[in-house]
């Protein structure tokens, strides 16, 4: 782990949380979400579901959905987090409740990831020594979890190609055809543009040589052709692509000895560099879902502490320039524009969930803790595709909630 991976581990529990996918069929070991996104496994427009399901085992009998008044205090239970309601009353139609819902019940499972078309939760389990990736829809309430036939799954995560490792090479796959292809990346990580026309590798040795080297961009066709270094920066990272499918946000420092990181687009084909922003040790950058924005980190600066906490910056500097937020937490963007932030809050028995409008530059308040009190555990909360439900690890009893954002 690098000085800036470990410092901000610290500020915000893990930010960034993992979420897994498990490839039940040829026997790989389980990879983060993060891996998944440099796999180019990006989501995807709603689609119809088109994950098969088997029989699951016995699971525990789920409790119905809460609805909680988000005004009256009253409607929260007495210890932090939500708990199950043995007799909840029935769910009234009124635009002034916010629903929220138990969708594991047996202290299952960290890191779960959203289908692409929003519908379902995923997440590994080994119930009854059954060890796969299991699915649980939202709808109806109440339903019980299901193992995923996950040679479908690689499709459910978005884009028809995906990419692992083999040995020096990486092998390009298109779930849909089967034909597979190699990309001379030499094992390093890869990115896939999202209309599967482009592929990007950068160096990324371990430890501190990660730190401390000139790590280099390459870039070619999605079938290897006119593959080519494009820059460099120490300790180089790169993002993801931008909207155009040519460049690619990429994060590092340009001076060896310098805690100064820039966050900038890197044009694929030239090797233009386009600065975006900033900061000392400026880190955890995530893309907006259209790629128009990007949201970031900056911290320990002693010179400038104003400038440490979340920042976001749209990826055309035509439409201005790093806007700070007024909370400092996790952050999820539940569109091309709206940031989801669960601050970090000292103190405080419950979790509030604020969102931040990057254009506008407004911040408003989604859920208040004294009508639904949650608490996330390890920052692990993720916000489903279509943005309209927050899930998380309850902080008292490990199990899967289910939020849904006003």
């Amino acid at each position: 782990m690098t000085p800036r991976q470990s410092v901000f581990a610290a500020m915000c529990a893990g930010l960034g949380v993992a979420l897994m996918a498990f490839a039940l069929r040829h026997g790989q070991a389980a990879v983060s979400r993060t891996s998944l996104e440099h796999l180019g496994r990006r989501p995807a427009a709603p689609t119809a579901a088109t994950v098969a399901m088997t029989p699951a085992p016995a699971w525990p009998t789920p409790a119905p959905a809460l609805r909680l008044a988000r005004h009256s205090s009253s409607a929260a239970p007495a210890r932090p987090g939500p708990t199950r309601h043995p007799n909840p009353p029935p769910a009234a139609p009124d635009a002034d409740l916010v629903p929220i819902r138990q969708v594991t019940f047996d202290g299952c499972c960290p890191g779960a990831w959203w289908a692409a078309d929003s519908s379902a939760l995923h997440f590994i389990d080994r119930p009854n020594g059954r060890l796969g990736v299991y699915g649980v829809p939202l709808r109806p309430p109440g339903s019980l979890p299901r193992m995923v036939d996950t040679a479908l799954d690689l499709r459910d995560g978005g884009t028809r190609l995906v990419v692992h490792p083999a040995a020096e090479h990486s092998v390009v796959k298109d779930v849909e055809s089967g034909l597979e292809w190699p990309l001379p990346t030499g094992g390093n990580p890869v990115r896939l543009a999202p209309d599967g026309t482009r592929a990007v590798w950068w160096e990324a040795p371990a430890g501190r040589a990660q730190v401390e080297l000139l790590g280099k961009v390459y870039a070619s066709g999605i079938d290897g052709a006119g593959a080519q270094a494009i820059g460099g920066l120490f300790d180089v990272d790169v993002v993801g692509f931008l909207a155009d499918n040519v460049q690619v946000a990429v994060v590092g420092r340009p001076v060896r000895d310098d805690p100064a990181y820039i966050l900038a687009a890197l044009d694929t084909r030239t090797g233009a560099l386009r600065e975006l922003a900033r900061g000392n040790w400026l880190s955890d950058v995530v893309l907006s879902r259209g790629r128009a924005w990007a949201a970031y980190v900056v911290s320990l600066d002693r010179r400038n502490p104003d400038a440490n906490g979340v920042w976001v910056v749209p990826t055309d500097p035509s439409t201005g320039g790093p806007r700070k937020l007024d909370r400092f937490g996790g952050y999820r963007w539940r569109d091309d524009q709206r940031l989801v932030v669960v601050p970090m809050e000292p103190g405080s028995a419950s979790h509030s969930i604020w969102q931040f409008d990057a254009a506008a530059g407004s911040t408003t308040r989604l859920v208040d803790p004294a009508a639904v009190p949650i608490r996330v555990a390890n920052n692990d909360w993720s916000v489903s595709p279509d943005g309209h439900h927050l899930a998380f690890v309850a902080e008292d009893d490990r199990n899967i909630w289910v939020v849904e954002l006003p």
